[in-house]
């Protein structure tokens, strides 16, 4: 860990570990993202309530595009567009875009710090000359 000389020495840092560190920063930005659900209960049971709907079609329909009550038939895509249409609109009362921007902030300026303070192993510095 260093600091780094200048900006062109911060990018080099940032471009190479955000490769080698792919799976930790990914972990990272999923686990501020369970947070961000824990602790918005409301976009918590929506997404919840959303991901049930689904799996309910699913399991419903099966691997049929239609279901044929006896006074109509209702398509798979359909029941989709009905999901989509309601949802959308009740979804904005939980506050999904500050929740995503937030996210998208937050855990860039995490990974970002991290990136550019790490130096590079000196295998790596060693690799790219040969």
């Amino acid at each position: 860990m260093g600091k780094p000389n200048g900006f062109v020495d911060v990018q080099q840092r940032i471009t190479y570990n955000l490769s080698y560190f792919a799976a930790n920063y990914l972990a990272i930005a999923c686990l501020l993202f369970l947070y961000c659900i824990l602790t918005n209960i409301k976009f918590f049971l929506f997404l919840f309530a959303e991901l049930a709907l689904i799996y309910f079609v699913q399991k419903y329909f099966g691997h049929a595009d239609e279901f044929d009550f006896r006074v109509f038939t209702l398509q798979k895509n359909i029941w989709y567009t009905i999901l989509l249409v309601v949802n959308v609109p009740v979804l904005f009362f939980w506050s999904p875009l500050s929740t995503l921007f937030w996210l998208s902030i937050f855990s860039a300026a995490i990974i970002c710090t991290h990136a550019a303070f790490i130096d590079k192993p000196v295998e790596a510095a060693y690799s790219n000359a040969v």
